[in-house]
């Protein structure tokens, strides 16, 4: 996988979406002078020439500045091409340490390192998107969502009902599967209607379990409501509607606490 993505083509990618800067026009502030961009060694140098503050001669800047430099890859020494694979599985959530030892040559420290760091991103991100109410919504007109709640907590000893936990209301569109989570004080009317209604488009088909926390979905224009009861069937036999997809999502559940501090 790895040979098929050149140094240029990464750096090309990185640039594209600004997680570089781009190679042409920059310039050096001490001296003013255009930097050139080395193609092969992936290297900004200075040709320009600047004056000495103590004999008043002009000598050769000779800066050399690597395009990591002053971003997010500054001071790591794993290539661009390593990131972009490295980010690619971690997205896919198929990332071990066996593939990025084989695959990546990534020793188990960096493995962890950069995982942290991938998660506080994505975690810092999905925080300014809440703070300034720029949350995306899934679903809309045509599309179908299923939606659930769950409790991840801890057991005392790993044994015995949960002592504590936390409740999570999460949602998954078909076709796409695009998912929100989302955590909620509890499991009430109000509060699921409060994070449905941020979280999911007008004109959705919600299906959800018998919960009767979701009953106000029955009367609400904006929504398509269809329910399957788990105490009978898998699978409502006559609008064929379940939650498999959301449950589904739900067998990630270890990793939902593992991320929370919590363990199952």
């Amino acid at each position: 996988m790895v040979k098929f993505i050149s140094p240029s083509t990464a750096f090309d990618f990185l640039e594209k979406h600004s997680c570089l800067l781009p190679k042409n026009g920059q310039t050096r502030p001490r001296c003013g002078n255009i930097l050139h961009y080395n193609e092969k060694k992936h290297l900004w140098r200075c040709y320009g020439k600047l004056k000495n503050p103590k004999t008043r001669k002009s000598v050769r800047c000779k800066l050399t500045a690597s395009r990591h430099k002053g971003t997010w890859l500054d001071n790591t020494w794993i290539t661009a091409v390593t990131t972009i694979l490295f980010v690619s599985v971690f997205l896919s959530n198929a990332l071990t340490t066996i593939y990025t030892r084989e695959n990546l040559g990534m020793l188990f420290t960096s493995f962890e390192d950069w995982c942290n760091y991938v998660r506080e991103v994505c975690r810092k991100d999905l925080r300014t998107q809440e703070v300034g109410g720029s949350i995306p919504k899934i679903g809309g007109g045509g599309f179908t969502v299923e939606v659930d709640e769950t409790l991840l907590g801890r057991r005392k000893s790993c044994v015995s009902r949960p002592m504590m936990g936390q409740w999570v209301l999460g949602g998954i569109e078909r076709c796409s599967q695009k998912v929100f989570l989302t955590v909620i004080p509890n499991r009430t009317a109000d509060t699921l209607t409060q994070h449905i209604r941020r979280n999911i488009a007008p004109g959705t088909t919600i299906i959800t379990d018998c919960w009767k926390g979701y009953g106000f979905l029955r009367h609400d224009p904006d929504f398509n409501h269809l329910t399957v009861n788990h105490a009978e069937n898998f699978v409502d036999p006559a609008t064929v509607a379940h939650t498999q997809n959301i449950e589904r999502v739900w067998r990630e559940a270890p990793f939902l606490n593992l991320a929370l501090g919590w363990t199952k």
